[in-house]
């Protein structure tokens, strides 16, 4: 069994392991985080960077309530990068792919456990 880049724990804490209320927290969470990246983009695009720090506090909670280590890691560092006096537009460029990169490894991911749970019902 693969292991999975995500860890429900607190969600199913949260649901008491309701696999109906879990497949809700993981729809919105995928919908959520979509508008999110594609709000990230745009401020990055535009230069404002308290919309980025904004945005990236928003995923780091999201990703931590969701078990996702890696993307609440990196959004924590795109925060903290932004808040910065000396941004370095490459290197955020670089962590704002990555974020990019990572939810849509782990969407795929949530989907199937979609699926799992649906199965469980």
């Amino acid at each position: 069994m693969a292991i999975k880049s995500f860890n429900l724990r607190i969600i199913e804490d949260i649901t008491k392991g309701n696999s109906v209320r879990i497949i809700d927290y993981i729809n919105l969470y995928i919908d959520e985080t979509s508008r999110e990246l594609n709000e990230l983009g745009k401020y990055f695009e535009e230069k404002n960077w308290a919309g980025v720090e904004r945005i990236a506090h928003k995923m780091k909670a999201a990703a931590g309530y969701m078990g996702i280590a890696k993307l609440q890691k990196l959004s924590s560092n795109i925060e903290k990068f932004v808040s910065s006096n000396d941004i370095d537009i490459e290197e955020l460029s670089k962590q704002v792919r990555m974020a990019v990169k990572i939810f849509e490894s782990v969407k795929i991911e949530l989907i199937e456990e979609k699926k799992r749970l649906t199965n469980r019902k």
